[in-house]
């Protein structure tokens, strides 16, 4: 019983030190979330401060097109380009963050999954020992008044073995003097003749 109790307390210890591993590790996933959500917000205003300029851009393009219509267009398609790598640039550093985030997420509730699971196992392990526990002491108690019986037992036998040899006794005394009698009739038979 021991042995089980001292196992319990180690499993609960190892899974105290988890569960702090697990709360250090969320609490990691929580704040790379939030870092990764900063620089999607970042991202996302830089975007939106790249097509503002875009649209600033064009605005000149329309405006300086009367003037050098061939050096405007050639500088509109490059800023163009710019822009569009640009853009897809942003779009894929979101989808990554996006996916970093999800990805916290799940390893974050895979995580607490598994120390609700932990935790029921525990739990689940506490009432057995609970259980055996009292099964221990019903037999126990069993035991104890088996005991105080056969200690009765003992007793009653030894005072019936004490009131026997008595009687055993008184009846060898009875004999002994009924033998007694009986030779001093023979000895006083065999005088009279």
């Amino acid at each position: 019983m021991q042995k089980d109790l001292k196992q319990i307390m180690a499993i609960n210890s190892e899974f105290q030190q988890q569960a702090m591993a697990f709360r250090d590790k969320e609490n990691q996933f929580v704040e790379l979330g939030r870092e990764y959500k900063e620089k999607l917000e970042l991202l996302k205003f830089e975007r939106e401060r790249i097509a503002l300029k875009e649209e600033q851009f064009m605005r000149i393009v329309h405006k300086a097109e009367t003037e050098a219509k061939n050096e405007t267009r050639k500088n509109a398609i490059r800023f163009e380009n710019q822009l569009i790598g640009a853009r897809r640039d942003a779009d894929r550093r979101v989808e990554d963050l996006e996916d970093k985030l999800n990805q916290c997420q799940d390893e974050n509730e895979e995580l607490r999954n598994k120390q609700e699971r932990m935790e029921r196992q525990l739990a689940s392990q506490l009432q057995q020992l609970a259980s055996q526990q009292r099964m221990q002491d019903s037999l126990s108690q069993q035991y104890q008044k088996l005991m105080e019986g056969l200690k009765q037992d003992c007793r009653d036998a030894q005072r019936s073995s004490e009131m026997s040899e008595m009687r055993l006794l008184q009846q060898r005394q009875e004999l002994n003097q009924k033998t007694h009698e009986a030779e001093l009739k023979c000895d006083f038979a065999q005088q009279t003749l």
